[in-house]
């Protein structure tokens, strides 16, 4: 199975790799594998994108903020097409469970969720949630209350779950959507009516109770056993 881009590019973060783009309106994201300027705003002219392209000189995007901003932006084609499963080390080879593990050993909790953010399809979430298996073990059936590293992994999970969802979503076509707008409409109903059924159920069953004990029944109590 092969990596997916959100899982490459934020491996290459993580491996000293920069996100750069063109000045203001630079549209494209290049990875940037040189050092930063003094200033550290900018991509040294030392440095080389991972596509080999020439370019002017390129702004840093904050990689180190909770949440990586593109601001609208897109990722070098050529820059993700040469891009390899974890940059700054030798090509890995994803076969086997340990395979992953060992590539993707340096990324924390934090970093998955990055990945999930820009996830762009379910698979890519179920790979991402595989992953996180794989270093950080199950998420807790409960969060705990302490904000330890669990209640981080059990929160991981959960971001994964609505990801997931949010693109089976965009996935549907309109007659899908129309389908299943169709389906929670008659679910709907006939919980409505099994909700109702138990209602009355339950009243009847407690004006029989009163009836057997000799009680005075009233006139819609009556009517409800038949009686009336």
């Amino acid at each position: 199975m092969t990596a997916s881009l959100p899982l490459r590019v934020v491996a290459a973060t993580r491996s000293g790799a920069l996100l750069a783009h063109r000045a203001r309106r630079g549209c494209v994201v290049h990875l940037h594998t040189g050092p930063r300027t003094p200033s550290g705003r900018f991509a040294a002219a030392a440095g080389r994108t991972v596509c080999h392209t020439r370019t002017r000189r390129l702004t840093v995007l904050d990689t180190a903020a909770p949440c990586i901003d593109l601001a609208g932006r897109r990722f070098c084609r050529r820059c993700t097409t040469a891009l390899p499963a974890c940059w700054g080390s030798a090509e890995a080879r994803l076969v086997t469970n340990d395979d992953w593990a060992e590539t993707y050993a340096h990324l924390t909790v934090a970093d998955l969720v990055q990945v999930t953010r820009w996830c762009r399809t379910v698979e890519e979430t179920h790979q991402v949630g595989r992953l996180a298996l794989l270093l950080f073990r199950p998420a807790p059936a409960r969060r705990p209350a302490d904000g330890s590293h669990a209640a981080e992994v059990y929160d991981l999970d959960r971001f994964i779950t609505q990801r997931r969802r949010h693109l089976a979503l965009e996935a549907l076509t309109p007659e899908e959507l129309e389908a299943r707008a169709r389906a929670a409409e008659i679910e709907a109903s006939n919980d409505q009516m099994l909700r109702e059924s138990r209602a009355r159920a339950g009243r009847v069953a407690r004006v029989q109770e009163r009836a057997a004990r000799g009680h005075y029944l009233l006139p819609h109590e009556r009517e409800l056993l038949g009686t009336g």
